[in-house]
């Protein structure tokens, strides 16, 4: 196999440098020939390449859950146009929605919740909008443009994260992209 992106992972600015660290005693053992960690010069993103797929990356991840991740995103679809958001109009190629569609619909169904995080490189939004306002306007878009229901308490989530290689796009079960779901389960604490 080919080094491809593999995994985002997210972790607090000031343990980035202990987050990657982590990543690689992780995955070193399983892949030593083309495992590349990259970091984002301005968010706390991890850019996790392999020859590995994104299923065992992630599992191997999760194996052991790192103390210093926030969350991990395994790359499931990447899609590389621009969708900006203005003045309460979404000015998009239909593609990205059609793209979408059929992947959230083979996966999850009617309903699921729906995770979107921009950060202004492929889902650019007004400077008068707030990062939160921003993710809440999507989150919706995203919903009446698929035809889904969002649901908080749905069985699977559509993740969309914002990075500076494309819109990576993952359906996780809900909340396990975070890492304290996987500490929890570790230690027994949730069943």
């Amino acid at each position: 196999m080919e080094k491809k992106l593999r995994l985002i992972a997210i972790a607090n600015r000031w343990h980035i440098r202990e987050a990657e660290e982590e990543i690689g005693d992780s995955l070193y053992i399983y892949d030593r020939k083309c495992l590349e960690l990259r970091l984002d010069p301005e968010y706390p993103l991890i850019y996790v390449y392999s020859c590995l797929e994104s299923s065992k990356v992630f599992n191997y991840i999760i194996q052991e859950p790192p103390a210093y991740i926030e969350r991990i995103v395994p790359v499931q679809i990447i899609y590389k146009q621009v969708i900006r958001l203005m003045n309460e109009d979404l000015l998009h190629s239909g593609s990205v929605f059609d793209i979408l569609r059929q992947f959230v619909r083979a996966r999850c169904g009617e309903s699921c919740l729906v995770e979107a995080h921009p950060r202004n490189f492929y889902i650019v939004y007004r400077d008068k909008l707030t990062r939160r306002q921003a993710q809440k306007y999507v989150q919706k878009m995203i919903a009446s443009y698929l035809g889904v229901r969002i649901d908080r308490k749905a069985k699977y989530s559509l993740i969309l994260e914002d990075t500076r290689l494309g819109i990576i796009g993952a359906i996780l079960l809900r909340g396990t992209d975070r890492i304290r779901y996987w500490r929890r389960r570790r230690l027994s604490l949730d069943t």
